[in-house]
């Protein structure tokens, strides 16, 4: 029996070592994946508010802008618009302007950036268009 008892302490030992062992790795695991979770919703945030203020920057017809998205700290934008022409080669003559809102977000790795663009009418034409359709009425 004595002989058996060093050879259970030491089968003992070996299982302690090894289940702290796979408790240590499931910790790390567990941790990353909350991290990525964490960096997921900071992505969907940004997201739904990068939708958000491209919706409200074309309606307003802004030009420029950027700033702190209210309700979201850590949540910053800006806003760039290009005026393209398209068309035939010898005479382009069809005018769009290219808005894009990025919106910047931290994560543990760093700052992330989220874009979104749609292609509008230059906001001469817009005023143009809109103060045709009230004469007509």
């Amino acid at each position: 029996m004595a002989r058996n008892a060093g050879y259970m302490l030491l089968e003992l030992l070996l299982a302690v070592v090894i289940l702290a062992t796979c408790l240590v790795a499931l910790g790390a695991v567990i941790s990353q994946g909350i991290g990525e979770a964490a960096d997921s919703i900071s992505q969907r945030a940004a997201r739904e508010a990068c939708r958000a203020k491209l919706e409200e920057v074309v309606a307003n017809g802004d030009a420029s802008g950027g700033g702190q998205i209210d309700g979201h700290p850590g949540l910053q934008w800006s806003l760039t618009r290009e005026e393209h022409t398209a068309g035939a080669i010898e005479s382009p003559d069809e005018k769009y302007d290219l808005v894009t809102v990025t919106v910047t977000y931290s994560t543990d790795t760093g700052s992330q950036q989220v874009k979104l663009a749609t292609m509008t009418d230059p906001p001469e034409l817009a005023q143009a268009q809109g103060a045709q359709g009230t004469q007509k009425k």
